[in-house]
């Protein structure tokens, strides 16, 4: 399982060499500057996400639906709350992984602009690594395990990264695969409406 993500990081850092075109010393201090944001940030983010699903409550959700509208730009001012749409937000705010992934996948398309990718960056390293870790201790199977895995795969897809793309598609089909042998049988009812669509 593991295999799959490090194939991807890889693919990345090769990618990142190629394209390169900072100093030593710029490289050196944007290193310095992500190594601060991520500290900061990734107790920021932990702790937003474990309020959230701590207390979350349907105008947390609501709260988050409206901002999501907002984010992605969505027109309708009578916006209702689905079931479902509240579900997939109540599972998105709960994991951490999956929120990161969301973000990078947000952010990396909001804008051409250096730092947007540089913090997109940032949320998928944040992603990639907390699925390292969870599913090394075989924690990383659950619904918000498998939402990040798609999540990611579909920015790469986004992106026309046919490589990543297919690593994590490999990646999601693995982790159905090992739910299924630890007796998840079912996937959620989200997967399904996310692959038609």
């Amino acid at each position: 399982m593991r295999g799959h993500i490090t194939r991807i990081n890889f693919a990345k850092r090769r990618e990142l060499k190629l394209t390169r075109t900072t100093t030593s010393e710029e490289e050196n201090e944007s290193r310095q500057a992500v190594a601060t944001l991520e500290k900061r940030e990734s107790f920021e983010l932990q702790g937003l996400a474990n309020r959230l699903s701590r207390s979350s409550t349907r105008f947390t959700v609501s709260t988050f639906s409206r901002l999501w509208s907002l984010l992605f730009l969505n027109s309708d001012v009578n916006h209702v709350d689905t079931n479902e749409e509240a579900a997939w937000l109540g599972l998105l705010i709960s994991d951490p992984a999956f929120l990161n992934a969301t973000l990078s996948v947000g952010i990396g398309h909001w804008s051409p602009e250096p730092i947007w990718r540089r913090d997109s960056g940032i949320h998928l390293h944040r992603a990639v690594s907390s699925m390292i870790e969870r599913i090394g201790t075989g924690r990383g199977f659950t619904d918000g395990g498998l939402g990040a895995a798609l999540t990611m795969a579909f920015g790469e897809r986004l992106a026309q990264n046919d490589i990543g793309w297919n690593v994590h598609v490999s990646g999601v089909a693995q982790m159905i695969r090992e739910r299924r042998s630890r007796g998840i049988a079912q996937e959620p009812s989200w997967f399904f409406g996310l692959m038609a669509w």
